[in-house]
């Protein structure tokens, strides 16, 4: 995306929650939780993550979708653990699993509820639960047809979390925040 259009995004975006703060109308507040979310990819992509925090903690809040809460709640983790802040991302990735069941509630479509298991394995895999992601893992892929190219995927996810991962690649996560640090490398 160029940089024009970057900020004509960002105008767009910041415009949606203006509107929502002057009028505090219920139909926009969930275009203002996913405009803050958006604000918060682009600050994070930028290196800027005082303000994606800022961003990304204003879309948790204003949000009323257990998925999209566990979404941020899960993105919120990822980046205190890059930051060295621990204690705050377990909370967040505690937050995420039980947001990602409450979500299980609400989808009834095969897929969709297949995504929503898949969540939830990494919010548990976060938590270094690797028994708990394993399982919900399974139950993404028994929902999933035989041959599905979702189900091939996520049966290289489900192998991956049952045989280990490579020790590089974790090693590589762990840096990049986007495992539990206290998770051995083994």
């Amino acid at each position: 995306m160029g940089q024009n259009a970057l900020s004509k995004a960002v105008e767009e975006f910041k415009y949606v929650i203006g509107q929502f703060e002057s009028e505090k109308n219920r139909r926009l507040k969930e275009l203002a939780s996913e405009s803050y979310g958006r604000l918060g990819l682009i600050a994070r992509e930028n290196g800027d993550l005082e303000t994606a925090v800022e961003y990304y903690s204003n879309a948790r809040s204003l949000s009323s979708h257990p998925f999209r809460h566990g979404f941020y709640s899960l993105t919120l983790g990822d980046i205190f653990a890059l930051q060295g802040v621990m204690d705050e991302a377990v909370k967040l990735y505690e937050s995420a699993v039980d947001d990602y069941k409450a979500a299980l509630d609400f989808a009834t479509q095969p897929d969709l509820r297949a995504e929503y298991f898949e969540e939830l394995s990494k919010a548990y895999e976060r938590l270094g639960d690797i028994e708990s992601a394993i399982k919900v893992m399974r139950e993404a892929i028994n929902i999933l047809p035989e041959g599905s190219l979702k189900r091939d995927i996520f049966e290289t996810r489900l192998d991956d979390l049952e045989h280990g991962w490579h020790p590089a690649f974790k090693e590589r996560m762990l840096k990049n925040g986007c495992l539990r640090a206290v998770m051995p490398l083994a």
